[in-house]
């Protein structure tokens, strides 16, 4: 059940994000474009900021042609590198999300198993229920 919950999920991003791409173009998220930039413009930045010839207006000013320079040089031309394959992007993204639910599925597929085990458990100590063996006739063909 939780697989077929997992599938829906992905077949509605496919769909979604399918339809979002075709209508305005491929483009990272602004979360994916921050997190692209801080990382790696993290040294440059930790050696501009330690420099203690600028001021803080200088600083800040230098910083911001960094982050200019680094979005035209960098995310732009990727994006672009993109775009040819951009109808492949809603099924790149449906598939990695369905992955992770799987195995996020299989990790958690153990705790209802368990949690009958102990529900049974207690109740056979407290008499509620019993344990029945049955012993049936059992007719087999053998070569």
């Amino acid at each position: 059940m939780l697989s077929g919950l997992a599938v829906a999920a992905c077949v509605s991003l496919y769909f979604g994000y399918a339809a979002d791409i075709a209508e305005q173009g491929f483009e990272f998220p602004p979360a994916l474009r921050e997190m692209i930039a801080e990382t790696s413009m993290a040294p440059m930045r930790a050696q501009i900021e330690a420099r203690t010839d600028l001021t803080a207006e200088e600083r800040e000013a230098l910083l911001g042609q960094m982050v200019e320079g680094f979005e035209d040089q960098w995310m732009g031309p990727m994006e672009e590198m993109i775009e040819p394959y951009e109808k492949f992007v809603p099924a790149a993204v449906a598939f990695v999300l369905f992955q992770l639910l799987a195995v996020i599925n299989i990790f958690l597929s153990w705790i209802p198993i368990v949690i009958l085990a102990i529900i049974f458990a207690i109740l056979t100590s407290l008499g509620v229920a019993t344990k029945v063996v049955e012993m049936r006739e059992v007719e087999r063909l053998t070569m």
